[in-house]
């Protein structure tokens, strides 16, 4: 899985992949990033999001990465529901 997972953010959609985010994620999806992260490359380190921290977190990373303002309004009222 960790393969599949390090070859498709680094090379299967390297140039259309704007990003991974992982809200609220459990202890092995945690412990599997940081398993999986000495071997990406600093561009897909930089691909990949993890928002542990709440809604606040999730959003303000989202808006960092570009996303829409009707889209993060959308997206804030699923994810606090």
């Amino acid at each position: 899985m960790a393969k599949k997972l390090i070859d498709g953010i680094q090379a299967k959609y390297k140039d259309t992949l704007r990003g991974i985010f992982i809200i609220n994620p459990v202890w092995c999806i945690t412990s599997l990033f940081t398993v999986i992260k000495p071997f990406l490359h600093k561009e897909a380190k930089a691909r990949v999001h993890i928002c542990s921290l709440g809604l606040i977190d999730t959003i303000n990373k989202l808006e960092n990465a570009g996303v829409h303002s009707t889209t993060l309004q959308k997206l804030t009222i699923r994810l606090a529901n």
